[in-house]
C-alpha cells in the first residue's frame, strides 16, 4: 500500500543497500490463509496481496510474482490497491526466489513511481 510509511521503508532499504526493483504494475490477486496449529489447537489468519510486476530492459522482459503481507486486521479481498496497470513501481524486496525460472519477490513496501 502507497503512504508515507512505504515511502520510508523504501527510502531506508535504498540507505541500507538493500535490493529495490522497479517494473510496470500489471495487476494483483487478494488471497486470505487459514491455519490451525496441530499442537495447540489455535486458528490463525493472514492475508496477502500477489502482484504481478514486469521487469525488464530493451526487448526482455520477465514477469515477477511480488507477495505484499497486509497488516492484521485488514481483509485481503476489500484492501485497497492504490495502483492501475501500467503504472510503474518501485518494491523494496524482503526475499528474492527463482525457482525453475519463476521469479518471486516477498516486499517489505510497494510505492507508485
Amino acid at each position: 500500500m502507497a503512504n508515507d510509511a512505504s515511502n520510508q521503508i523504501i527510502l531506508a532499504a535504498i540507505m541500507a543497500g538493500q535490493i529495490v526493483m522497479s517494473g510496470e504494475w500489471r495487476g494483483a490477486k487478494p488471497e486470505k490463509i487459514k491455519f490451525t496449529y496441530k499442537k495447540t489447537g489455535a486458528a490463525r489468519e493472514f492475508s496477502k496481496l500477489t502482484h504481478v510486476v514486469e521487469c525488464g530492459e530493451n526487448k526482455t522482459f520477465e514477469s515477477v510474482s511480488v507477495t505484499e503481507m497486509l497488516k492484521d486486521g485488514i481483509d485481503a479481498e476489500t484492501a485497497p490497491v492504490p495502483f492501475k496497470r501500467g503504472d510503474r513501481v518501485l518494491i523494496a524486496c524482503k526475499s528474492v526466489e527463482s525457482d525453475f525460472g519463476a521469479r518471486s519477490v516477498t516486499a517489505l513496501a510497494i510505492v507508485k513511481i
